[in-house]
This record gives structure tokens, sequence and C-alpha cells, in this order.
């Protein structure tokens, strides 16, 4: 049975504490209905805090910004084609 405690050690453990989905099915050996639960398991500690999505297949640990001290927030990005854009925010 896959945990929490293993996804997020698995991602911590990453150099820049981020991987991509296709990248912990490989390095856990995951099959079948477990990359199903593996997906169902991201949500959930994206929903939790635990992670963040950073990309449309990749999570990191987002103990990484706030140790920066910085006022970060996580979004989509909406360009317009003359060269503007918004932030659109994640809630």
């Amino acid at each position: 049975m896959l945990s929490d405690t293993i996804i997020l050690k698995k991602i911590q453990r990453q150099p820049k504490q981020s991987a991509g989905y296709k990248q912990l099915v490989r390095e856990l050996g995951l099959h079948g209905d477990a990359r199903k639960e593996l997906s169902g398991k991201l949500e959930k500690l994206i929903s939790a805090g635990e992670l963040v999505k950073v990309d449309s297949d990749r999570y990191a640990i987002p103990r990484a910004a706030t140790a920066t001290g910085k006022n970060l927030i996580a979004g989509k990005l909406s360009l317009h084609r003359d060269g503007f854009g918004f932030v659109i925010p994640d809630l």
C-alpha cells in the first residue's frame, strides 16, 4: 500500500524537491491500479497543503517557497497576445 509519507519522502529526496508523475510511477515501481491510487494521493496532498502542483504533471514541496520568506501566490498564468498577463490564483 502506498502511503503519503512514502510519496513525500521520495519527492523530498529529489535535488529540487520536486518530481513528475511519471518519475514517481517509475521510481516507486507502480503498475495498474497503484497508478490511480498515486493520482488520488497526490491530489489529497495538494488539498492538504503538503504539496503544490508546479506544472501539469510536476509536484513540489511547498516549504522550499516559504523558506525564502517571500510572499508567493500559486496559480495559473494567463497570457495575452499583446504581451500582458494575469495570475489566476489557485483557491
